[in-house]
């Protein structure tokens, strides 16, 4: 697949995961947003009210989105 698809893939597992266990912590419609307007460095910051293993796992996930580059 191309590189938009991977992209499309890791983008929609951090979603699937996200809104199984995050639908009611803090932030969760921003941390949405942020995760499909591609902003890491705010997402990273709104998920740092949530419990660190939940965090820590997202974070994990959306550095697949762009190849495992940190930040924006």
């Amino acid at each position: 697949g191309s590189a938009a698809d991977s992209k499309r893939r890791a983008t929609d597992a951090a979603y699937r995961f996200m809104s199984t266990v995050g639908g009611d912590l803090p932030h969760y419609e921003e941390v949405s947003r942020a995760l499909f307007a591609g902003d890491r460095a705010r997402l990273q910051s709104l998920v740092s009210d949530w419990p660190a293993d939940v965090a820590d796992h997202l974070r994990a996930l959306t550095t697949h989105i762009d190849g495992g580059a940190t930040g924006n």
